[in-house]
């Protein structure tokens, strides 16, 4: 397709990535909340560690953040989700908009260890 201006993207979002919710379920015997995540949206995306020199700034603000998720504009998510990748958990931090049109965003993430 070279000549049209079209940029192939293939494979670029090839990770299935899970959007959860927390949910309160209840209370213990001592009051404490009950949690569970509910998987609001399967999405695809793409999972990438931060590079050194990002990490490195990164940990000068917060120092959980580890990994960059990018997924199609998806106007329902927040910083209270959660991202399940198989038996991974990825904390969202920070959610930008790319370029403000509303076709891509950045999650910024912590990973759960």
């Amino acid at each position: 397709m070279a000549g049209f201006g079209i940029e192939m993207r293939i494979g670029r979002l090839r990770h299935r990535l899970e959007l959860q919710e927390k949910s309160v379920t209840g209370r213990d015997s001592f009051g404490a909340e009950q949690i569970t995540w509910v998987t609001k949206q399967i999405v695809w995306g793409s999972i990438e560690p931060l590079s050194g020199n990002e990490y490195f700034a990164a940990k000068q603000t917060q120092a959980a953040i580890s990994h960059r998720v990018k997924i199609r504009y998806n106007s329902a998510i927040n910083t209270r989700w959660r991202i399940k990748f198989g038996t991974r958990i990825f904390e969202i931090e920070s959610i930008i908009n790319r370029n403000e049109r509303n076709e891509e965003q950045t999650l910024i993430c912590s990973e759960s260890v």
